[in-house]
This record gives C-alpha cells, structure tokens and sequence, in this order.
C-alpha cells in the first residue's frame, strides 16, 4: 500500500504539471489559443499602436518586434541593454509613438542604480533612446530589493513608476554584511514620477531632495508592477505582499498617498512592529518560507513606529467569488470572504497579480466592455502553501489564471473577481489588441503567447467539472465539482464491475476509501479537510488519478 500511495502521488504531480501546461476556459464566451512563442524571460509585453505590432522586453533589457507584414510570425530584436544601458528591465509602456523602460544597473550588487529610458519615434522611423531620470547609487538589498518595476505614461506627458521596497517586511536588510543597520532608503518603497520631456534628471537618494524637487508620488508601496487606467479614468496598480500570508493587493493610485508598506500589507498589521513576537507561533508565517527560513522574521525592539499623523490608504475590496481566500490568524484556517458575507483587501495572498488591464470598451460586449483582467504568477499549494512539487505557494487557491474582475457601485475600489481561464504557467503580463487579450508567459528558453478572444453570446457557464476518460473503450467516469466543499458526485457509464476511490493527501496518507457500483453517486466529503488530495480510481485493472481540491 505505501509503494502504490507513492507512486500514487508522484503520478499526480506530472498529472498537476500537465495540466496546469493547458490553459483551459472557464467561462462559454471566452476561448484561449497558442499564438505564438518567443525568447525566454520575457517580463513586459505591449502593442505599439503606430507600427501596429507586438512588442515584448526582456528582463536583460532586450527589446523585440512580433511582426506578421511578410505573411508569417516572427520576432526580431530592436534593441539591447547597449542603447538604453538598462541591464535588469522590469517596467515598459507605450504611448502613441513615445517607449519608456525602467530598470536597474547593477542590480542586486552592493551598489544599484535606478534608471528611466526613453524613446522618441525620429522623421526617419529610427528610434534614438535618452536617459529620463536616473538615481544615484543607492544600498541594494540583494534577494529581497525590489528594484525600479511598474512604470506608466499618464495622458499628462509625466511617467509614475515603483522604486520598490528594500526587504520583505521592513526588515533590516544589510548586503552579506554590507550596509549593516539599514531598512528602506529615500529612493525606496516609493512611487516616483518625472515629467517625459525630462532628459538626464539625476534623482538623489536624499528625502528632502525627493520632497523639494517633488519627485515622490506616493509612499508605502511594496512592488507596484502593473498599472493601468479605467473607464473612469482612475489610476489603478497592483502589488503582491510578502512571504507572510497578507493578501496581495490592488490600489487606486493617488498622489501623496501612503500604502502602507511595512506596517500594513493587505489590511493585514505586520506583526513584527509588535512586541513580543514569536514568528513560530504566527499562523499566517509558513515555517518554510524564504523569509523564516532566513531569520527575517524575528522580534525586533529597533522597528520603527508608523509616520505620525498618516492614514493609510486602504486597498481595494474583493467581494470574490473567486481569489478571495484567506488565513483565520487566530486557528490559521483557510476562509473565503465570499462564502463568509466579507471582502478581503484585494486578492488571496502569494498570487502575485501581474498584467492589469482595463477593457475601456475596447473587448466589445456588454459583458467584457467594462471590466478589468489580470493575471496570477504563482502556482497554488494545499491548504497549509505546500506546493506538490516542493516550495511555497498560494494555499489551496490554485491561482496561475485569468482573473476578470467587475467593478461595484460604479467603481473599482469595490470589486467582483471571477476565475475565467485555469491551467496558465507563470503569465507574467498581457496587452489589449483589436478587442482581444494576449498573454505571455515567463519561462527560461522559450516563453509562449496566447490569444484571448471573447463573444458576447450564451450564457456564462464557470465550468470546473473534470472529466476523466480511462480507457478508450466506451466507458467513462467523471467526479464534480472542483473544487467541492461538502460533497463529490461521480457519474459515469458503460462500467461493468464496482470502482474504487481512494482519497489521499499530499502527506500520502489514505484519508477516505469509497466502493461504487451504482452512478451517479453523491459522496458526502464534509469530513475531509479544506486542501488538495489525490484521487485514486481503480477500474479493474486500470487506474487513473485525479488532483481535487476541498474547499
């Protein structure tokens, strides 16, 4: 029995990747389709409106073209870290025939620098690249600074970008000894901003500096990474949390706001402002993530007090029904605000949202021209953040999707979030062209893009049954929902003998046995914990497993 749960669960992890490598809709008016695929680690991906075609950069600072004029895709490089002399690109927008990147020289060495680039379309059709603004040399952080990341052109000729935190939680953070006693600096954990004629405006890591030549959009902000306007014309951007188990916000941008960053991270107090602290006894802490398991987590007397006199501006509210899990920080179980009658601020915690876009009525139809999408980076974990594979992830969200979200009262500082595409691996950023969403994915050697087309006809069906063919002949067994909470019904036809199912966790223990032989059958699941298990089904001679979440 212990040789075939093992191999049980090992089968169901190549199950896992599998499917999470088919991107699959959720919704009847939505279908998603391979594109094409381009280099690898890519970070940024635009349409450039006057050339009419993609454009996607590297997070090396290479810049390419996805152009179909000679009939036929294919990707050419434009330019390299070499013209703009950004060597880590994070953030890219374009507007009409202006591009601005932002990035870091030097990242992650002893000394960073933050740079904002910028190109000018010339009568000629070349592009001749200038420095906006750059930063002098500043105290990275190494593993946990942040860096330069989201960036946006405004319709007022200004750019607003993130300088984002130096630590995970406003930890002191020194560099392998380096820089001993410091948290944030001026230049960090800030939203910074310039105007797009600037040209070689060196920013100086000095707060009254920053204050006095009026660089400092706003303060608080941990990686602000995607930005993006809505129909209303309001400023919205998004940002994940740290390794504690705070939800991962989004923000209506405003000038002169304060995020929050450290002492509040998703509504959440960070709890190591406090004394005493014990991280080992703190639920929303996995005891394996990176930040535990580096001791930055620890009770700390030095830990500075919030600014006086400061409000901190709440994030936006997610009335779900979908990414709106969270930890109870008393028994450190997994809730869900929309099954609860709450909102969590904004998104279930280590999703990580990336690629925010507004429709703005570009995706025609009532049901997609007013609402917002955005992707999920990081792959979801069992109830405990526990990835199958090793790591830490979401818990019990499964997360790498497509998320439409809809604004409430004629906002988007309240919203409904909506699953309406599963099965992403590692989406990163997407861009809006001819009414159709497409969508690149991070990877190492050849990164994939999907396009997304929507039809405002038939009714909304979110379908997450899984449908389990296990054999060619004509016989087949399926179980829904999934996820499921109090129940699983397993239908099937064409089986000549009883089935059996075997219910195990992802500690490999034998949780429920069921023996059918009579379809369809309602098995009452309400005594299993919220989590993943795998299922074992045994027909004969045959088996097959199914991945199942309980919620």
């Amino acid at each position: 029995m212990i040789q075939r749960l093992a191999l049980l669960l090992s089968l169901a992890l190549i199950l896992s990747i599998q499917l999470q490598a088919q991107p699959t809709p959720l919704d009847t008016r939505i279908q998603i389709s391979k594109f094409t695929e381009v280099e690898g680690r890519v970070v940024r991906l635009l349409h450039d409106s006057v050339g009419q075609r993609l454009i996607y950069a590297r997070v090396n600072g290479d810049i390419y073209q996805v152009d179909s004029s000679s009939g036929a895709l294919k990707d050419s490089l434009l330019y390299t870290s070499a013209d703009h002399g950004i060597t880590y690109l994070q953030g890219m927008d374009i507007r009409d025939s202006l591009w601005v990147i932002c990035g870091n020289i030097n990242a992650f060495k002893e000394w960073t620098t933050g740079r904002v680039s910028k190109a000018k379309l010339q009568s000629n059709g070349s592009r001749t690249w200038a420095v906006l603004a750059e930063t002098e040399p500043y105290e990275s952080a190494d593993y946990f600074d942040h860096l330069f990341s989201g960036l946006i052109i405004t319709p007022t000729d200004s750019i607003i970008w993130c300088s984002g935190a130096r630590g995970d939680h406003g930890e002191i953070q020194d560099y392998y000894g380096k820089h001993p006693g410091i948290r944030n600096v001026p230049l960090t954990s800030v939203l910074l901003c310039a105007s797009t004629h600037d040209t070689n405006k060196l920013l100086k890591n000095d707060s009254l500096w920053l204050i006095q030549n009026q660089v400092i959009y706003a303060r608080g902000t941990r990686n602000f990474f995607d930005f993006d306007y809505d129909q209303y014309g309001h400023l919205y951007a998004l940002e994940n949390s740290g390794d504690r188990d705070d939800p991962d916000e989004m923000n209506r941008v405003v000038r002169g706001a304060h995020y929050g960053f450290p002492w509040n991270m998703g509504g959440n107090l960070t709890p190591q402002q406090f004394l005493p602290f014990d991280p080992t006894q703190d639920k929303l802490i996995h005891p394996n993530c990176w930040a535990m398991s580096q001791g930055f987590f620890h009770a700390d007397s030095t830990y500075p007090p919030p600014p006086p006199g400061v409000t901190f501006k709440e994030a936006v509210r997610n009335f779900g029904p979908d990414a709106d899990y969270y930890r109870d920080p008393i028994t450190g179980g997994v809730k869900q605000a929309s099954q609860t009658g709450d909102y969590i601020t904004t998104f279930s915690a280590h999703r990580s949202p990336l690629g925010l876009v507004f429709s703005r009525g570009r995706i025609e139809g009532v049901h997609f021209s007013d609402k917002g999408f955005l992707l999920s980076w990081t792959p979801g974990g069992d109830s405990t953040g526990t990835l199958a594979q090793g790591g830490v992830g979401t818990f019990v969200d499964e997360s790498e999707d497509l998320l439409m979200i809809s604004p409430r009262s004629g906002s988007f500082d309240e919203i409904e979030s909506r699953r309406v595409i599963r099965g992403l691996n590692r989406p990163i950023d997407m861009t809006i062209v001819n009414g159709e969403l497409y969508i690149v994915e991070y990877a190492d050697s050849a990164s994939p893009i999907y396009r997304v087309t929507f039809q405002d006809t038939g009714s909304q069906v979110i379908d997450t049954t899984v449908s389990v063919q296990l054999s060619s002949e004509d016989f087949f067994i399926r179980s829904f929902p999934n996820p499921a909470r109090d129940h699983l019904i397993i239908t099937g036809s064409g089986m000549q003998e009883p089935i059996e199912i075997e219910f195990v966790n992802l500690q490999g223990d034998q949780v429920k046995r069921e023996v059918l032989d009579e379809f369809p059958t309602e098995l009452d699941i309400s005594d299993l914990s919220p989590g993943f298990y795998v299922l074992g089904i045994h027909y004969g001679e045959r088996k097959f497993l199914e991945k199942l979440m309980v919620r």
